[in-house]
């Protein structure tokens, strides 16, 4: 993590001069996003603090409350980490989502946190973050391989791919590629049962959806394997190729889960 390390080190003595940061973590379910947001959290607090304690994954929020609170809690040069983990995986909750965001952002602009977006695609957030907020673009293109784009190239990114319906982060040069390993750090288990009470709470809200029905039709099924998957983080495009659906009937499925 090298080169990572170094971006960071940059960022810390900008945030001293009163600077803020979003930067945006994307890639593919599984590919390790929340490892990389995890290390990259670890090494902050480290520097900020003298040392990362397991109780700093408090500012690691799975859903969009705890992030909104924990964005609001934050004092000066504290990091919060968003992990989408499949709570926008419908156009209502990605509306509001980056309505709130808007409204935090243009409060706490002075306040100098560090906040880390972790999201499937770049597309995700409103064109106000991807325009004039978001500072470096990391994508997951592998488990542990990491490219970046440095702001100005972000928006480069933008710009190409603002017609295009097949999105490419490539069509920019990458300012550098870098490596990072599976966490292991103080927050590690801390992280794994926030993880596992998450993955419950999903299995729990699929088992009560089946069980209101009185009768279980194929199309039942289908669309609770699709919220299930969605609320997994797996983006629409991988749900359909997973079930054989088209991306339509994912979309639709998921628009009217919220």
């Amino acid at each position: 993590m090298k080169r990572i390390h170094k971006y960071l080190d940059i960022r810390y003595e900008k945030h001293l001069k009163e600077w803020d940061s979003v930067i945006a973590i994307c890639g593919s379910s599984g590919v390790g996003k929340s490892n990389l947001g995890l290390n990259m959290a670890e090494f902050w607090y480290t520097k900020l603090k003298g040392i990362c304690e397991s109780e700093d994954i408090k500012h690691f929020c799975m859903n969009k409350e705890d992030f909104v609170t924990d964005l609001s809690d934050c004092i000066p040069l504290e990091m919060t980490i968003f992990d989408e983990a499949g709570e926008l995986s419908s156009r209502s909750a990605l509306s509001k989502f980056n309505k709130s965001m808007m409204i935090a952002y243009q409060v706490i602009r002075a306040d100098k946190i560090f906040t880390i977006l972790i999201l499937p695609e770049l597309w995700y957030l409103d064109s106000f973050f991807r325009n004039t907020k978001i500072k470096a673009l990391f994508h997951v293109y592998k488990r542990g391989r990491v490219a970046c784009w440095l702001s100005q190239k972000v928006k480069t990114v933008v710009q190409l791919n603002q017609s295009r319906y097949l999105k490419n982060y490539y069509l920019v040069k990458p300012d550098f590629y870098d490596t990072f390993p599976i966490y292991k750090g103080v927050m590690a288990e801390s992280y794994l049962k926030m993880k596992t009470n998450k993955t419950t709470q999903a299995r729990l809200k699929l088992k009560e959806e089946i069980s209101e029905k009185s009768a279980v039709t194929e199309r039942d099924l289908r669309n609770a394997k699709i919220k299930a998957l969605l609320e997994a983080g797996l983006t629409q495009r991988d749900v359909a190729n997973q079930l054989g659906v088209s991306q339509a009937t994912v979309n639709r499925t998921g628009s009217d889960s919220d």
